[in-house]
Parts: structure tokens; sequence; C-alpha cells
């Protein structure tokens, strides 16, 4: 018989068993480490020290004085499992008027549910309560143990839960207590790289790209535990092994058991970015390009996607740049498909230093990819190595700029300053920094245009003064006495693109654009102004809690929704869209998996404290990730309910 097999009914002496000749501590001691649980979180115990790598030591009958269990593991923590085989059933009728049923002596209730997993009317039933016990699915004591089984070849121990869940634990007989390659045994390895071993597959997980041909590692095991690759005997701190594949240890204990292990070495699962300033020197502008600068991204994979020993960097940013991570602008010496983008000369680094999740800001741009907004920034997310250093988790992403791959609106010339030519293309960005050189306030509402494209180099005065006149045209016709009578202002605005725009903002919660800042418009040539691209997430969005309308007071948006037929327009486009909307929380968990390597190194390097105002800046990647999608859904919902309101 290969595994023993102990039920929960006569737990407390089959645990003797397993434990008591090889442990002989007092058992009246009672450890400080030791959490006392009930029985209900007994699984949500035995999964957190699954998480975090726990071994066992010993499972010995409880010492604090109920039937149960304690479980100890090698780091002198414990848990203390009360046995808890009460099969009695209370039940109650709710406020809801349904039944609810107890099987933990009243301490805690669920709805009782029929075969079909539907509530039980109270009120409705004319059974007596034994016979709707009797006839109806009863709930599970969730966390009850069923079994606990110890494996006679590895010794791991699973531990069968109710519902059918199984968690096994490795106990440390014959186990690798850490595993590690450190910098100072290897050349090629920029900073210790750590593992506290679990089971049985172990994940060293590095954000460099190193080599891995000739590497000396470094472990611990129990006393007289010897351990092999292979048959050769392996000495920790001083055997070289080769770990571009997959390797396996084999730790045997003092009387002969055997415990296999596979060690991987592999990076985060993102693209990395290797950047080499000249002589490391520091970018400290934002302003002045830095030039002679070298270039790697690699693949996933370690392949490389994209080399050059000529590229040119700054930084950027506004308020992110005084933040001590640090977001990069890149010039590429000619244009160059990155990590799967489309060709262009530039490039942005987005830090995302005050977002837990990191996902702020892709998580807007993939609602705005649901809308029908012309383009949206691409992005992914990578490793930094900078000067050899890693700096941690950035986004990688496509500036706005005007390219048929972007913007695409016609590029103006010096001599389009007359006929068609000089009604465009014109790429606008509205912020009260209002720091470009060229640049105005509109004449009614005092909001700041500044030219992002033509650039200085480009633009004549008579291409200023025209885009000028065309949004104070627009304005005096948008906000004119009799504005609705003819609705004139619409010949000036893109009015399909505004709703986009403002579903984005508004899902996202991003009150900046009330400022205004970071807000975009671009005009085609003989088209009208059009809203968008949208950026800038990172801050203060996907807040819990707000149910009111967070961007209606943006740019153009509170006069727009004024006009019962743009009202119109927005409701058909809202029905449009809304069923992408309730699937994108699907994607970002899947992207959120994606990060969950990287997250680590990058909230190590980067942590963050309270004073900021996502409010999530304390809590674990999960519970940021959850309460971020947990918000949007909240608002999407309530949006849905408001925006038939509108206009009446």
């Amino acid at each position: 018989m290969d595994n023993q097999l102990y039920k929960s009914f006569s737990l407390i002496a089959i645990l003797m068993a397993i434990t008591i000749s090889s442990c002989h501590e007092d058992e009246s001691i009672i450890y400080p480490e030791t959490v006392a649980i009930s029985s209900n979180d007994a699984e949500n115990a035995i999964r957190n020290a699954l998480d975090e790598k726990k071994v066992v030591k010993s499972v010995l009958p409880t010492a604090i004085g109920s039937s149960g269990w304690t479980i100890r593991f090698i780091d002198n923590t414990s848990i203390h499992i009360p046995l808890d085989n009460n099969d009695t059933e209370y039940i109650t009728i709710g406020s809801d008027s349904c039944w609810f049923v107890s099987n933990d002596l009243g301490k805690s209730y669920n709805y009782l549910r029929d075969d079909k997993g539907n509530t039980i009317n109270a009120i409705d039933s004319i059974s007596s309560a034994e016979t709707i016990l009797k006839s109806v699915f009863k709930p599970h004591n969730q966390s009850m143990v069923d079994a606990i089984v110890e494996d006679n070849y590895s010794h791991n121990l699973s531990i069968s839960f109710s519902n059918g869940n199984i968690y096994t634990l490795p106990k440390s007989e014959n186990v690798l207590l850490n595993f590690s390659f450190s910098r100072k045994l290897n050349k090629d390895i920029k900073e210790d790289l750590t593992y506290c071993v679990g089971m049985n597959e172990i994940s060293v997980i590095t954000p460099y790209i190193i080599d891995k041909s000739h590497l000396v590692a470094s472990f611990t095991t129990p006393d007289n535990n010897k351990v092999y690759v292979g048959e050769e005997e392996q000495t920790s701190g001083v055997s070289i092994n080769d770990f571009a594949s997959p390797i396996n240890y084999k730790v045997m204990s003092e009387d002969g058991f055997i415990n296999n292990y596979t060690i991987k070495i592999k990076n985060t699962g993102l693209p990395i970015v290797c950047i080499n300033t000249p002589d490391s020197a520091v970018i400290n502008s934002k302003t002045e390009w830095m030039s002679g600068v070298s270039i790697t991204i690699y693949n996933a994979d370690e392949s490389i996607d994209y080399s050059n020993d000529n590229l040119q960097i700054r930084g950027r940013g506004n308020t992110t740049w005084d933040y001590p991570k640090k977001p990069y602008a890149l010039k590429l010496d000619k244009k160059a498909e990155i990590l799967g983008m489309p060709k262009h000369k530039r490039w942005v680094l987005l830090a995302n230093w005050m977002d837990r999740t990191l996902l702020r800001n892709e998580f807007a741009f993939e609602i705005s990819r649901n809308t029908g907004l012309a383009w949206t920034p691409r992005g992914k997310f990578v490793e930094v190595i900078l000067n050899g250093k890693h700096i941690g988790n950035y986004y990688l992403c496509e500036q706005i700029k005007i390219d048929k791959n972007r913007v695409d609106i016609a590029e103006m010339k010096k001599t389009d300053i007359d006929g068609d030519n000089i009604t465009g293309g014109y790429l606008m960005e509205l912020d009260v920094y209002y720091d470009e050189v060229n640049k105005f306030k509109s004449e009614y509402r005092d909001l700041p245009y500044m030219f992002k494209d033509p650039d200085e180099d480009v633009l004549q005065p008579e291409q200023f003064e025209y885009l000028k006149n065309y949004i104070d045209s627009l304005e005096s016709h948008l906000y004119s006495v009799d504005w609705l009578k003819n609705r004139e202002y619409a010949d000036y605005l893109d009015l399909n693109s505004f709703a986009d725009w403002w579903f984005v903002h508004e899902l996202a919660e991003n009150s900046e654009t009330c400022w205004p800042k970071s807000s975009y418009m671009y005009k085609d040539r003989l088209g009208k102004l059009t809203a968008g691209p949208v950026w800038d997430f990172d801050y203060g969005t996907f807040i819990p809690n707000r149910y009111y309308f967070f961007s209606k007071g943006a740019i153009y948006i509170n006069r727009l929704l004024q006009d019962p037929e743009y009202v119109d327009l927005v409701k058909k486009r809202w029905e449009i869209y809304k069923p992408a909307f309730i699937q994108i929380p699907d994607r970002i968990r899947s992207e959120a998996k994606q990060l969950r390597y990287s997250e680590r190194f990058n909230h190590s390097l980067w942590p963050i404290d309270s004073s900021h105002i996502n409010g999530d800046e304390l809590m674990t990647f999960d519970e940021a990730v959850e309460r971020m999608i947990s918000a949007y859904e909240n608002k999407l919902t309530w949006f849905d309910q408001q925006i038939y309101l509108l206009a009446k």
C-alpha cells in the first residue's frame, strides 16, 4: 500500500501514529505562533500555508484544550484546527423570508437551496422544517476535513476537504528547505535569486536575462539528508550545473526516503527591455534627449525582438516625473516594429508608480478599444533593465503621434497655409499645465489648447489663426442662446467621438478631463474636431462607491448632454458597446495573472504609501485588482441605469 489514508472520525489517533515516533516535543507546550481558527476557516488556513510555501514539521493532537489537531511548520508557526463533526442542523427564516441552515451550532447560516440551487421561500412553503431539510440539497460545512493522506515515498501530506478540494503540503523528512543562486558565487547574476521551497516543482524567477549554463546553487536540507543530480551528489555552494533546461534534484533522507524536485529558472513571463546609456549616465532631463544609447528588447522566450545602438532617451511626464520611479520617452533612429506593434520612431515607458495594480492605464485603454474611437495606444508590459539594474515593471506603449498607424490624419507642411490644406490635420492637447510653445485659450470657455502637431518647426501663423478661429467659432455656436434651434455647433464637432470619449472617462472615473489635463483632440483635413485618443489613467481612477457622473463637466460634455438629439445618440451608442464593456473584467484578470511575478519584483523596488489617491496602496496585488474590477462593475451597472434618465 503506497499511501496511508486517514478518515477524519479517527483523525486524532491516526495523527499520533504519524508523528509521535519522530517527534519528542512536550505536547503540553502551547506555541505563541499557533493560530487557533474555527473549522470554517480551516481551508483558508491550509491554502495560505500552501501559498506561503510552508513545510510541515509535525501534526499532533491539539494541546489547546479542545478536540482537533495542530499542524506545525518548520518555521515554528502552527495552525490549530478543531475537530468538528457535528451534523446538527439549525434552521431559521431570514429577513428576506427564505430558509437558512446552520451546520455549526448556529454560529453561521447559509441559504437552504433546492437541487437546482434555488433559495426556498419559507412563507410560501406548506411543509414542515424537518420535511424541507430532508427534501432539499443541504450545504456542506465547507471546511470539514475529510481525510489526510501521507505518501510513504515523499512523506507529503494531502489534506482533503468535504467540498472536494485537496491540498498537498510537504513534510520535512527529505525536503529542500530553501534554494538559491547567490551573486557572490555566480558572476552573471545581478542579484541574489532566493526561493523558499514548498512543493516539488521549484521555479526560480528572475527579471534578468542570465546565462544559465554554469550556475552554482545554494540549498539547505534537514540534517543527514543527501542531494543528487543524476548519480552525482551535490554540495551546496560548490556543485556546478547547466540550468538551461529544468534539472531534477533528488533529496534522500537518512532512512532512504526520496523526494524529487524539478528546478526551473525562468523570467517573469514578460518581455525584457535592456537599455544602456553612455558610461551609465543618469537620465535626469525630460527636455533634453540623451544620444548614443543602446537598447535590446527580448521577447518573453528571451529571443531578440529589437536591437539598436543609436537610441535617444529622455524623461517624460508632468507630475509623474517627480515620482521616485521615473517614466521615459524613447526615440528610435528609424521607424521599427516593437513587440508586434506597428512601426514608429516614438515610444514611451510608463512607470505606473502610484498604481498598485499597474493596470489602470491598460484597463482604460481596453475600454476605449471597445468603442468607436479611431485609435487607442497599444502597449505591452515589460521588465526594464537600465544600465544593468532592474528598475521594475513598465508599460511600453505607443506615443500619441500623427501617423498612418496611430492618429491617422493629414500631416501638415509649412506650405499648407490656405484652401483645403490649411484645414488639417491638427493634433491638440488640452492641459492646464499649458507648457507647449504654441498654445491659446479659447474665447468663450478659456480652455487651454496646445499644438502637439504641427510642432514649432512646422506651424505657421496662418495655421495657428485658422485653428484658433475654428475653436472660437465652435464655442460661439455651442454656447449661444438659441444653440438648439439649428444645431450649427454640430458642424464643428464629431459627436460620435465625444460620446465614446465620455464613456471611457466616465467608466474609468477620470476627473482630470474636467481641469482639463491630458485631454487630446484632433482635426483632420476638411474634418471636424474629434475627441481622442484617450490618455493618462493611473491617478484617481477606478475607485469604489462613486455613484455620480464623474466627467460630465469635461470640455464640452455638460453642454452636449443638454441637447436631446445628442442624448439620443449617446443612448444608442451605449447599447452597442455595453455587451463588450461587460466582458472587460475577464480580460483584465487575465492580464493581472500575467503580471503576478513581475508585480512582486516591482512592489519590492517601488513600495507606495497610503498618501496617494487610489486608496489601494497598502493592499496586496490581488486585493487591489479585485477592488478595481469591482469598482468598474458597480459603476457600469450604475451608469447603465442613469444614462436612460438623461435629458428627461
